[in-house]
């Protein structure tokens, strides 16, 4: 299993702190100029793992500003993409068209090989993917980035659900990794490609469409995810990826909106309620069996006492 890297400024001399955080994000990541406000003190750690194709970063620091400058691109010039994700404390982020402001929960996708100023007054915690240029020319078809481009990855309404999904998995490997190297990348390699696809159709939109199609056809016991993908009109990996974004998979969201479909129809009281056979089959199980034990597992009870008890507490 590749090896995590961690470097932190804590035990060095205070007057080597910003030199020795250059060298080291030269060595590790990207080469950048540090500034600390006034003169200050520089606190900061980094965490970092290579994979063969991508590396993957964690940084923690004080107040500082951040520069790569004409002369640093020269100097140690990447050839990479990279994206930033911004965890804690708010920053700004200069280049040459302009500037603008990243908060938490914010991501910047932006050409390592271009000067830029970054900083932060109030200390930063970051996500870093390093993507070499040839990969992810590889991974799109095409050159990826002009100029900056921001995206949402946190919990709001506009949260893209693929930069969601990318952070989640590099806090993973940075945090506990996985026994295999060739999984772990497989994984953020899918993520960091729908993230730099911006010509995608956005998430929310095919997620929305996905609901639909589930509510609709949940009934069918043969409901599958290329069904889903072909109702929507995206490929089969696009739906378990948006899936996986949501922490969970098509045959468990499947599985949850017949539960869900079940548990109304058992609680409805009329005078020709359906048997316990006929609500299965109408949810889409294949046998009344799977059916009871299912429901049993979800709710604490199977459907016929479920049903018993909604009747007589509405007795």
């Amino acid at each position: 299993m590749t090896q995590l890297t961690a470097f932190s400024t804590a035990d060095l001399p205070v007057g080597d702190h910003v030199a020795e955080w250059e060298r080291h994000n030269a060595a590790q990541l990207i080469g950048l100029r540090c500034t600390t406000l006034d003169g200050s003190r520089l606190d900061a750690s980094e965490i970092t793992r290579t994979l063969p194709s991508v590396q993957l970063g964690r940084v923690q620091g004080s107040a500082h500003v951040v520069e790569r400058t004409s002369t640093s691109v020269s100097a140690n010039p990447t050839d990479a993409v990279v994206i930033y994700f911004a965890l804690a404390g708010s920053g700004f982020f200069h280049h040459t068209g302009g500037a603008f402001l990243v908060d938490p929960g914010h991501l910047v996708i932006c050409d390592a090989d271009k000067p830029f100023m970054r900083g932060f007054s109030g200390g930063l915690t970051e996500l870093v993917v390093k993507i070499p240029r040839t990969v992810a020319r590889d991974l799109i078809g095409r050159d990826v980035v002009g100029g900056p481009t921001v995206l949402e990855f946190g919990t709001g309404s506009s949260a893209d659900l693929r930069a969601a999904a990318l952070a989640r998995a590099v806090t993973r490997s940075l945090d506990h990794g996985v026994d295999d190297d060739a999984t772990r990348e497989s994984e953020v390699l899918d993520l960091i490609r729908s993230v730099l696809d911006t010509n995608r159709r956005a998430d929310t939109a095919v997620w929305a469409e996905m609901e639909v199609v589930v509510a609709r056809s949940a009934h069918d016991p043969l409901l599958s995810a290329s069904d889903i993908a072909a109702a929507v009109g995206v490929s089969t990996r696009q739906v378990s990826r948006l899936f996986a974004a949501h922490d969970t998979s098509v045959s468990a969201y499947v599985l949850r909106r017949r539960l869900d479909r079940a548990h109304r129809l058992l609680s409805q009281v009329t005078d020709r309620r359906p048997t316990i056979g006929q609500v299965a089959t109408d949810c889409g199980f294949s046998s009344p069996a799977y059916f009871s034990r299912t429901f049993r597992a979800a709710f604490g009870v199977t459907p016929t006492g479920f049903r018993n008890a909604a009747s007589s507490h509405l007795a």
